[in-house]
Formats: C-alpha cells, structure tokens, sequence
C-alpha cells in the first residue's frame, strides 16, 4: 500500500512539474511583460539615478501590436525610449477578445 501511495505522490508531482516548465500555461498578462521585457532590455543610454520607474499603458491592436498610451515618469528620456521601443511592435499572438482591450504595468529600470 506505500509503495502505491509513494508511486501515486511520483505522478502527481511529475505531472506538476511538467505543467510548470510548459510555456504555454503562462497567463495572457504574463506572456506580454515577457515580451515587453525582452523589447525593453539593454537600453542604449545611461542613468544618472539607480532606478528609475514608469507605469506604462497601452492596448494591443487588431494586428496584435502595441499601441503605447501613457508613460507616467518624470524623466523625458525613459518616456522616449519606452516609446521607440514598444509602440507599434508586434507582439505575441492574443484572442480576439483581449485585442484593444487596455493593459498597464509597472517597469522599473535599473543602473548597472
């Protein structure tokens, strides 16, 4: 009786962990700040403070690309960057149901 109760554990837990490493379980909301992630990485410029933060919103349209709403930040140079780098970018692909719908998240970026 351990050993099914030990084999039964196996399963669920093997079956857990495959579930987790699949990329296609990962949330709508967290795909787009991967990806967001990606295109915002290795800025062509320098920070004089160490972080930096802005709330970005935006909606992705009908061609699924970003379409960039607000960027609230005091400094003009991350608002233009966080502008070149997203507007308009395609992005990966959403239902029908989430295109033009608004989206916002946080980014922060940090000095090396």
């Amino acid at each position: 009786m351990k050993k099914i109760i030990l084999v039964m554990f196996a399963l669920v837990l093997g079956t857990v962990v495959a579930i987790a490493a699949n990329p296609e379980t990962l949330t709508i909301n967290e795909r787009l700040r991967n990806e967001i992630g990606r295109l915002l990485d290795h800025p062509n410029f320098s920070v004089n403070e160490t972080t930096i933060s802005a709330k970005v919103e935006f909606l992705v349209n009908q061609k699924g690309e970003i379409v960039v709403l607000m960027v609230d930040t005091q400094n003009e140079m991350i608002r233009d960057f966080i502008r070149r780098r997203l507007n308009y970018h395609r992005v990966i692909e959403i239902s029908e149901n989430l295109k033009n719908k608004k989206f916002s998240i946080p980014v922060t970026i940090v000095k090396n």
